[in-house]
């Protein structure tokens, strides 16, 4: 929206405008910081006219105290960062003594039991929620299209006035009630039942998606493959993409996208055409499976028999590996054995905590270097990271990237970077409302993606949530150049060079060695906390206005 003339804000200064009207410039002025500027400078003006016509001594304003919006993170950053900083640093004390016997189930190779855990709480949503969810969706959109009908009803009646109109309401409702426009419907075949078949002779053209007990394609399935069930076989063809959740979950047949399997048990003896990516307790890849690009396994327990086309990468607490792999081979593990008929077309490289813990028969074939890293993985990377020209690209790229967002937005929603944390008090309550942003929203979209109603709402929220996070970051680097350059006026140039400066110190602080993990993680939380604190205040602000 467009900024009023100035003799409309004088006219708002004098007091001369209507209440119709005074509305309207108040509702601009909540989010308009140039016009505020400029209805106090007129305000001032008018004051001074006053009392040189009045002949009245103008009072002395007392010095302008200007506090800085940012001024809370000299309060906040080191107390939170100290805090977090001494609870890693305990757990680490911990996990480098072998941690103590009453606190041995921390250790994350120990966590035999998470997926079971964590698969139990979700097929207990699965059963419940959806009813609850379904019905509340239900009533929604019954209530919103009896208002969307009662809306065109009434201005067909108003614009007609005869019975034609009522026939047009007429159809317009029954091609509501017929039409079938569900994009989970012509997206996919959505199947509801507790075991579900697909004999070999079937074909579902449109892909498929299933919520049951145990699903079993022996077929072909043209599309992908979204399944929540506790138990998964594929045994004849997908032509798409793969998505399974389950306790067992086996592909002895061919996936010709990518495979993503979490569960109890990963079983794969088939072909897989794009990348495997898997997080179970126990994963294995039988001598039969390949794998034609790269396999990405989390696991508490993995074997490799198989083949990989590209890269093998793993974190897991054990593994073995017999199989070959096109490139390269990395793992971050507590024992791995790499046993003889095992090639590797690249690097193999194994981080552990003592270099016992690796085994390597002298007959593997492995076509780049050999290296077991028993020491802190983190500091080698950052080395690493430091050397290489495309770490500092990326990193140019990206604050342009940022820059640009930064300045399109300051142009269309200059309201959203006004916020300031000029106390530890609003700080901590920036920082707190991100951490509950950071935590509450995921777990609402698991519950909304558990229901086929609820899946296109839940795509719609986990992309704001990203758009969120990647503004956060953007609002604490205004926050930190405004605070550093103070700009007088609110020009588009002015808050650019703020804006700039920001980008460059918040980059530098998040990449610093040792604490820029942390420093990164306050951040965006505290960035997250802002959006909200903006989102908020402009809500309230328009139902003001209103």
């Amino acid at each position: 929206m467009s900024c009023p003339p100035e003799w409309s804000l004088g006219a708002y200064a004098d007091g001369e405008l209507t209440d119709a009207e005074r509305s309207d410039a108040e509702g601009h002025l909540v989010g308009c910081e140039r016009c505020r500027r400029l209805v106090v400078e007129l305000q001032a003006e008018a004051r001074l006219v006053s009392d040189v016509l009045c002949e009245r001594a103008p009072a002395e304003a007392p010095p302008r105290q200007v506090a800085s919006p940012a001024r809370g993170l000299a309060t906040g950053f080191p107390v939170t960062l100290g805090a977090i900083a001494s609870v890693v640093a305990v757990f680490g004390f911990l996990f480098e003594s072998r941690l103590p016997s009453g606190v041995e189930w921390a250790r994350p190779g120990r966590w035999l039991g998470v997926h079971e855990m964590i698969l139990d709480v979700l097929f207990t949503m699965r059963d419940e929620v959806p009813g609850m969810v379904e019905l509340a969706l239900a009533i929604a959109v019954t209530a919103s299209v009896a208002a969307l009908i009662t809306f065109v009803s009434s201005a067909l009646l108003r614009r007609v006035g005869d019975s034609r109109a009522i026939g047009g309401v007429l159809l317009l409702g029954l091609g509501v009630a017929l039409g079938d426009a569900s994009p989970a419907r012509a997206a996919a075949d959505v199947r509801f039942d507790q075991s579900v078949h697909i004999a070999p002779d079937e074909v579902i053209e449109r892909g498929l998606l299933n919520t049951g007990e145990s699903l079993i394609i022996e077929g072909k399935v043209v599309g992908d493959v979204v399944a929540f069930s506790e138990r998964v076989t594929i045994r004849g063809v997908v032509d798409g993409d793969v998505w399974m959740m389950g306790r067992e979950l086996e592909v002895s047949g061919e996936v010709k996208g990518n495979l993503h399997a979490f569960g109890e048990q990963t079983r794969i003896s088939g072909k897989v055409g794009g990348s495997f990516y898997s997080g179970s307790d126990r994963v294995t890849l039988e001598p039969e499976a390949e794998i034609a690009r790269d396999a990405f396994v989390m696991s508490g327990r993995f074997v490799h028999d198989g083949k990989v086309g590209r890269d093998l990468t793993g974190l897991f607490s054990r593994g073995e590996i017999q199989g070959s792999v096109g490139r390269h081979a990395e793992s971050w593990s507590e024992q791995l054995e790499v046993r003889a008929g095992t090639v590797v077309g690249g690097d193999l490289t194994a981080h552990v905590e003592d270099a016992e813990d690796v085994r390597i028969d002298e007959s593997v074939q492995v076509a780049g270097s050999r290296d077991v890293l028993a020491d802190d993985p983190a500091l080698r990377h950052i080395r690493s990271s430091y050397r290489e020209p495309a770490f500092y690209l990326w990193r140019l790229v990206w604050m342009a990237a940022a820059f640009g967002v930064g300045l399109l937005l300051l142009r269309l929603l200059p309201w959203a970077f006004e916020g300031h944390i000029a106390s530890g008090a609003e700080f901590f309550r920036a920082l707190g409302l991100g951490f509950a942003f950071a935590v509450l929203v995921p777990i609402g979209l698991v519950v909304l993606a558990l229901t086929v109603v609820g899946v296109p709402l839940a795509l719609i929220g986990a992309s704001l949530y990203a758009m969120v996070w990647y503004l956060a970051v953007i609002l604490v680097a205004t926050l930190v150049g405004r605070s550093l350059t103070s700009p007088e006026s609110g020009s588009l140039r002015d808050q650019g060079l703020a804006l700039l400066l920001g980008l460059v110190l918040v980059t530098i602080a998040f990449h610093l060695p040792w604490i820029g993990g942390l420093v990164r993680f306050v951040g965006m939380l505290l960035g997250a906390g802002l959006v909200l604190d903006r989102v908020l205040a402009a809500w309230n602000a328009r139902r003001s206005a209103a």
